[in-house]
């Protein structure tokens, strides 16, 4: 990401164009999994259905309503957001990822997994520790030392987003889904990159 970035700024691409960039590269490397997560995150959580139904509409394979706001509104604030932070501190994309993972390691150790799939999520919920948490926040918070202040309240800003997430899901569903780690991730990613905009400006 932080490549990218400085390849577009060589090129004099507008920072918005140049942000569409990094944003579409973050999505592509991760296989539109976690966008996909928040998706189906949006429309089982916002249908006020009962838990087995909302269980029943994170495995369907289609996106509703709330699933296409979710991506469209997590892309958009994403691109604006890149587009002043990077300006400013581009190192943060390298981060940025990073933040948005503690987040996830935080509810992957905290929750228990209710979805009946098996498969990538279930192995990380099943199989994370308190041991990964404390390598996983060693990690952020030793890197973000290098970026000073703002970059090391972010990083323990993310552990509180992982935490709030954790209630969240918890009340809606009774514990994590795959759906739920990527919806995680996004949303912590969002949050970290705003909270740092703020913490620099």
């Amino acid at each position: 990401l932080f490549i990218i970035w400085h390849i577009g700024c060589f090129l004099h691409f507008p920072p918005t164009a140049v942000a569409i960039m990094v944003v579409a590269l973050l999505i592509i490397d991760n296989r539109g999994f976690h966008v996909d997560g928040l998706a189906d995150a949006a429309d089982a959580l916002l249908s006020h259905k009962s838990r087995e139904q909302k269980l029943l509409i994170m495995k369907d394979s289609r996106q509703g309503t709330f699933g296409v706001m979710a991506i469209v509104l997590d892309v958009l604030f994403k691109v604006q957001l890149v587009a002043v932070v990077a300006p400013l501190a581009s190192w943060a994309l390298i981060m940025w990822p990073v933040w948005g993972r503690l987040g996830a390691s935080v509810i992957a150790v905290k929750g228990s997994y209710v979805g009946a799939e098996s498969g990538l999520g279930r192995w990380m919920v099943e199989n994370s520790t308190n041991k990964e948490l404390f390598w996983a926040a060693l990690f952020t918070f030793t890197v973000s030392l290098f970026g000073g202040g703002a970059a090391l309240l972010t990083a323990v800003a993310a552990i509180a987003c992982g935490f709030c997430l954790h209630w969240v899901w918890n009340n809606s569903l009774g514990g994590l889904t795959g759906d739920l780690l990527g919806a995680t991730i996004e949303l912590t990613e969002i949050f970290t990159i705003s909270l740092f905009y703020i913490l620099i400006i």
